[in-house]
């Protein structure tokens, strides 16, 4: 079952901190889904029964506004890290923005260089990342149930049609933390 966090004194926080969830040995990801490390040490408010920071193996530190959401087995954090989305967005700003008229050059200067090519696309139209993605998840089971604004049971193998399917829903890192 995952736990959205709204604020740090959600129960699902409180949850992780009681007698039954340990949040020592819990491992730690990015928004992105990177691996960041395993919780070592945590500060916790006892007058406000909230968890205020954590701290990884590494060494890193989060504190409370950094927390995405929690579940007994992981806890997800805002690194700063962007998402493929924000990378898409991102790229869909600067395309809309309007062309700037050329200058005027004079003939002796050579040309300018090429643009770099954009991000290569696969033959489904997915991004060099989102195709990794999708191979990964392909033969995979998922181990619960998956409801969001894309759903599937608990035992679903994974096929290159759900997986796009879950692309279009903007889902593929839910099935990717779904599975083993």
């Amino acid at each position: 079952m995952l736990y959205f966090l709204v604020d740090a004194n959600s129960p699902a926080s409180k949850e992780l901190v009681s007698d039954s969830n340990k949040l020592v040995g819990v491992e730690v990801y990015s928004r992105t889904g990177n691996t960041l490390g395993t919780v070592t040490a945590f500060d916790f408010d006892p007058v406000f029964g909230a968890i205020k920071s954590i701290t990884l193996d590494n060494g890193s530190e989060f504190k409370s506004d950094a927390f995405l959401f929690f579940a007994p087995d992981f806890v997800f954090v805002d690194d700063g890290s962007k998402s493929a989305a924000d990378l898409r967005q991102a790229e869909d700003n600067t395309s809309d923005a309007p062309a700037a008229a050329p200058a005027s050059t004079p003939a002796t200067q050579p040309a300018p260089a090429a643009q770099p090519a954009a991000p290569a696309a696969n033959a489904d139209g997915l991004s060099n990342e989102d195709a990794l993605l999708v191979d990964f998840l392909i033969g995979k089971t998922l181990n619960d149930d998956v409801a969001d604004t894309f759903a599937l049971p608990k035992g679903t193998e994974i096929t290159r049609e759900i997986a796009l399917d879950a692309k279009k829903h903007d889902a593929l890192l839910l099935l990717t933390m779904s599975v083993d």
